[in-house]
């Protein structure tokens, strides 16, 4: 799966909940180890509205199936 496709599909999932004001994914797929499963995998990050305030989030995507293997709120201090 292409990045572009997972940042889209990220970006449809996150929509549905706010409004998006911003989106960014690496385009180039680094090898991702959790435990023994070892994968290449996709960062990317959203940011949204939520209750008129600005939150971000990154993500780490599979880049065969595109199914999110991470995913964090940034807390803006």
């Amino acid at each position: 799966i292409s990045a572009d496709r997972i940042l889209k599909l990220v970006k449809n999932d996150f929509a549905s909940e706010g409004s998006l004001t911003g989106s960014w994914i690496n385009d180039k797929a680094v090898p991702f180890q959790r435990f023994a499963v070892k994968t290449h995998a996709y960062e990317g990050g959203v940011s949204r509205l939520e209750d008129g305030e600005e939150v971000d989030y990154e993500f780490i995507a599979d880049a065969y199936t595109g199914s999110l293997l991470e995913l964090k709120r940034i807390e803006n201090n």
